[in-house]
């Protein structure tokens, strides 16, 4: 690696990696960015006036079932408990990828340092 040729081909593989890790800096910037904007829209939907049991309109029911009567079921119908657990896993699913794009950003530009330092030495080895 002595040769002024062998210093100039690592000099290109060292900058067509940068050019890599810049690219996949870049792409993982936007994953990171979806995967926020993911998770804030759902939070926002949260806080949505119609689903926050604190703003609702409706009166009061005026009494309670008699737990005496066979037919009066006070349980939580399985249609609610379906809903919330689908609400619970969307929202764990958007938690694990905006975690997940977080190690991957950082993992990117770990990459990008390791590969601009290669290229400087190359350079600094050419001249």
């Amino acid at each position: 690696m002595t040769t002024n040729s062998g210093l100039e081909a690592a000099l290109a593989l060292a900058e067509a990696a940068w050019r890599r890790a810049s690219e996949g800096l870049a792409q993982a910037r936007t994953n990171w960015a979806e995967a926020n904007d993911a998770w804030e829209k759902l939070i926002s939907d949260r806080r949505a006036p119609g689903t926050d049991r604190r703003k609702s309109r409706k009166p009061l029911p005026q009494g309670f079932p008699d737990r005496r009567k066979s037919g009066n079921d006070r349980r939580i119908p399985e249609a609610d408990i379906d809903a919330l657990s689908r609400l619970v896993t969307e929202r764990h699913n958007a938690y694990l990828k905006r975690g997940k794009a977080e190690a991957d950003l950082a993992s990117a530009g770990i990459a990008l340092d390791a590969a601009a330092e290669r290229r400087e030495k190359a350079a600094a080895a050419l001249r």
